[in-house]
């Protein structure tokens, strides 16, 4: 029998639906991202007309107008990109996700309700700066909750769900006025912000805080169909590679160290 786990070590197992609910429910933020990034394709069109019952304005949009809900919320989004990321190592990678969630919807929704290009304005860089944040976090919690080989069919996964989301949001545009357009757009963050709170910790991130208990956890949630033998092997494998990574930051560290100007004064 004790064989016969030696040998079932290291084969491939398939995936575990937790794992896909863990996935899919994920990359639901990927969708919404995508979705709210085509928004000013629409919004804009509907603005510019001279309806006022379709245009939430009340009067056309000018061209400055449409310049600056255009350009500056991309500005935004570099703020983003630069520091959120860094939040995923000290709230941990659920957490960070679930703040971006929450914050990408309550921003939507206000955009939603807003009638002046000002508001517009600042909640769209808000929306942007959360959807920064997601695309640098969502890779990373995607990638420590999969395994060597079914990182790459759940990482495309992932990109599937941005053209789909652009899909989605060019496809309702044309049909609802704006107020209700945008709110389908955050109609997906729901299930996020509800099903996602039973979507485990990366066990990556458990094990860098020295969590051993809750990796081990994490590890047995995503993969229910391993022996207790496995989930050891995997955990031990998690270690190894967090000892490699810590003597390779050392490592650069120390060769910096000489590559410092400071360095050549004696």
């Amino acid at each position: 029998m004790k064989y016969e786990d030696d040998q079932n070590v290291g084969r491939k197992k398939p995936d575990t639906l937790f794992l896909y609910f863990a996935v899919v429910t994920a990359t639901l933020l990927m969708l919404v991202n995508a979705a709210l990034s085509v928004w000013t394709s629409p919004a804009i069109v509907k603005m510019q007309s001279n309806n006022t019952d379709e245009n939430i304005l009340g009067r056309p949009i000018t061209t400055w107008e449409t310049s600056i809900l255009l350009g500056v919320p991309g500005l935004a989004s570099l703020v983003g990109s630069a520091f959120l990321p860094k939040l995923a190592d000290i709230l941990g990678r659920k957490k960070s996700m679930q703040l971006m969630g929450l914050g990408t919807f309550l921003s939507t929704i206000g955009l939603a309700f807003c009638n002046t290009i000002n508001l517009m304005t600042i909640l769209s860089c808000f929306i942007q700066i959360f959807c920064a944040g997601v695309t640098g976090i969502l890779p990373i919690y995607l990638t420590e909750i999969c395994e060597d080989h079914n990182r790459a069919k759940h990482g495309c996964l992932m990109t599937a769900f941005s053209p789909i989301g652009q899909v989605y949001a060019l496809i309702l545009g044309p049909l609802f006025d704006l107020k209700v357009f945008t709110l389908l757009l955050s109609a997906p963050m729901v299930p996020f912000l509800v099903l996602f709170f039973f979507a485990p910790e990366s066990p990556v991130h458990l094990l860098s805080k020295g969590m051993e208990k809750e990796c081990i956890e994490s590890l047995q949630k995503l993969r229910r169909n391993k022996t207790k033998k496995e989930i050891e092997n995997d955990y031990h494998n998690l270690e190894i590679n967090k000892s490699i990574k810590g003597s390779e930051e050392n490592r650069l560290n120390f060769i910096q160290l000489f590559g410092t100007k400071e360095e050549y004064i004696w």
